[in-house]
């Protein structure tokens, strides 16, 4: 088995934010969905850019993709190439990273089963979902600042409105990404 370079293939590089994960994830799984993509590997390039999303957008496999990634890039920096699989190991040493990636796997042969327009569906969906979370903060935001002003001309002082909004914002956050890390595609 070869070591899979994910990040390769997204088309990314290694410090990639969580919206730069997600932008070439959707650009690339509708462009090879085996349903409107005719070519001979469609169908096992957009299992392994379903499985390279759902392992790097999780925080924790991420991290620990990113250990492995290191250490055999290292270890083959003289014979590295940057492109996918160009070097031999037998699989992940984490188990957890193992464990995930072949449930990664699963999930990404499943969605490559779905047609094109229920996959599409899907994706929109996840995508409005990211929308309707942003919203979730800046509600949290306006709240404080209409909250903030009323405390500050209900005691006719200057209330701290900074402080509030941190706060406020922080736990709109907070509530967001909560959310957002009990859903994946």
């Amino acid at each position: 088995m070869k070591f899979p370079d994910y990040y390769y293939v997204l088309g990314i590089s290694r410090e990639a934010t969580p919206d730069e994960i997600k932008k070439a994830f959707r650009k690339l799984a509708l462009k090879y969905h085996p349903d409107i993509n005719s070519s001979e590997n469609a169908h096992e390039t957009f299992i392994e850019i379903n499985e390279a999303y759902l392992l790097l957008s999780d925080k924790e496999a991420r991290k620990k993709y990113n250990i492995e990634y290191d250490k055999y890039k290292t270890k083959f920096e003289t014979v590295y190439e940057k492109q996918y699989n160009d070097f031999d190991t037998t699989t992940f040493e984490d188990n957890d990273l193992k464990y995930w990636k072949n449930n990664a796997r699963q999930q990404a042969y499943s969605y490559s089963k779905m047609k094109y327009k229920d996959y599409a569906n899907l994706i929109q969906k996840l995508m409005k979902e990211t929308g309707f979370q942003i919203g979730n903060v800046v509600i949290f935001m306006i709240f404080g600042i209409v909250f903030s002003i009323g405390i500050g001309f209900l005691l006719r002082k200057d209330y701290p409105i900074g402080i509030t909004l941190l706060i406020i914002g922080i736990i709109g956050y907070v509530i967001a990404i909560n959310r957002w890390d009990g859903h994946k595609i």
